[in-house]
């Protein structure tokens, strides 16, 4: 079966402790899935997005996913509900994917692909250009029209009454999802600034140099304020 979606997320790539292999978790909505659709099966109990696993032999291999909204083409990916009603795609041994970008006018060359031969300077089908461009038309609308952190799942921050007695008790919000914009970076002391919709101030502290600049929008995901 030949699938594809629109990418709202992605993990690093990890591995299990028993499987040699490296994991990618990449969640996918197209116009039939996602949290505004009406899905009919009641088996299904989560339609917010659909996972799918991707498994590697390097890093190096992984897909590579650089922005919201880019293209997933899956081949013969074997699709499963969870004991809890969780769509959930798993790559076996006959699978395939490539990622799209999805802007409106981009090209229809791959920007990650999987490692095998006849992926590599493959012309993709008639069907598989329409398919692109009517998913990119739709989440161009879909995502102007609606707020990410409804789209894909979202430990909101819930912000303390007293922030003055916050700070003085060095009060810790524990594994929050935040979206925040750059807005200085201090390469000598390894630190980026951020402020959020609120023009409320955050700061990044790292054991490694910045690969952000100003004005750069990121999601830190799971993460104590």
């Amino acid at each position: 079966m030949l699938t594809f979606g629109i990418i709202i997320d992605v993990s690093e790539p990890f591995k299990y402790e028993e499987k040699e292999d490296f994991v990618t978790k990449i969640k996918i909505i197209d116009p039939t899935f996602n949290f505004k659709a009406y899905i009919q099966n009641k088996e299904i109990k989560f339609h917010k997005y659909i996972t799918v696993l991707i498994y590697s032999k390097t890093m190096a291999q992984c897909p590579k996913v650089k922005h919201v909204g880019e293209i997933l083409r899956l081949r013969r990916f074997e699709f499963c509900l969870t004991p809890k009603g969780e769509l959930t795609a798993f790559q076996n041994v006959f699978a395939n994917w490539m990622i799209f970008k999805g802007d409106i006018k981009g090209p229809y060359t791959p920007t990650s692909i999987m490692d095998i031969q006849k992926n590599k300077g493959r012309d993709i089908t008639p069907f598989e250009k329409s398919r692109i461009e009517e998913l990119r038309e739709w989440s161009y609308q879909f995502f102007s029209q609606q707020k990410l952190k409804f789209i894909t799942w979202w430990s909101p921050l819930i912000e303390p009454v007293d922030e003055k007695e916050a700070a003085t008790n060095k009060s810790v919000l524990d594994e929050v999802d935040i979206v925040l914009k750059v807005d200085q970076i201090d390469k000598d002391k390894k630190t980026i600034h951020f402020f959020d919709h609120n023009r409320k101030r955050y700061s990044l502290h790292l054991s490694f140099p910045a690969s952000l600049n100003k004005n750069d929008v990121i999601k830190l995901r799971c993460v104590n304020v």
